[in-house]
């Protein structure tokens, strides 16, 4: 309505007016914060624009453990994503969170977790790429959940000439941890030890 509360005249789609020009969205998406959570090897990120799905590349992606990393792992194309609106979620696959896992001082807590982000990482609707996140100026986890998951043994080999148990577990795991009094070989699944 006008000051004098008369109401705007209705425009029918019959006849609609066009408009007289139009400023084309140049502005790339800004990374607002993310999230990691370790024990589900998800990273979620948000930013301040929508995206588009099919331009996610997994190699734009860095997580490193300071602003200016002293250890980082990027990302490889075996992690996949989604795209909620402005929400990315990438599902980190078992390489890349056991590559993570073996880097000392990586992601293991908010004071341990920045992620660097290449301008091709991800577009937005209009297919203008991300505003980069660079080295030096990564962005710090705003939540960050540890991997409390144990690890599971997978397949395991006895190795009776050699002398040598080989065991194969589903993610990487700790030498030094390592208590064999705890190891026990059996003559069935159901039996005791063999003596």
């Amino acid at each position: 309505a006008d000051l004098s509360g008369n109401m705007v005249q209705s425009i029918d789609a019959s006849a609609a007016l066009q408009a007289t020009a139009l400023i084309q969205d140049t502005q790339g998406p800004r990374l607002q914060s993310f999230s990691l959570n370790m024990s589900s090897l998800e990273l979620a990120a948000t930013f301040d624009d929508a995206l588009k799905a099919s331009s996610f590349r997994a190699s734009a992606f860095t997580l490193q453990d300071n602003t200016t990393a002293n250890t980082s792992h990027t990302l490889s194309v075996s992690s996949k994503a989604v795209v909620t609106f402005n929400i990315l979620t990438i599902a980190l696959s078992a390489a890349d969170a056991n590559a993570i896992k073996s880097r000392a001082g990586l992601c293991i807590s908010n004071t341990t977790t920045f992620l660097a982000i290449a301008a091709n990482g991800i577009d937005d609707v209009s297919g203008v790429d991300v505003i980069a996140v660079t080295d030096g100026s990564a962005t710090q986890t705003s939540s960050f959940t540890p991997d409390t998951v144990s690890p599971t043994l997978e397949f395991w080999l006895l190795d009776m000439e050699a002398g040598t148990i080989l065991l194969e577990f589903d993610e990487v795991i700790s030498a030094d941890t390592l208590d064999t009094s705890r190891i026990t070989i059996q003559s069935s699944n159901t039996s005791g030890a063999v003596k």
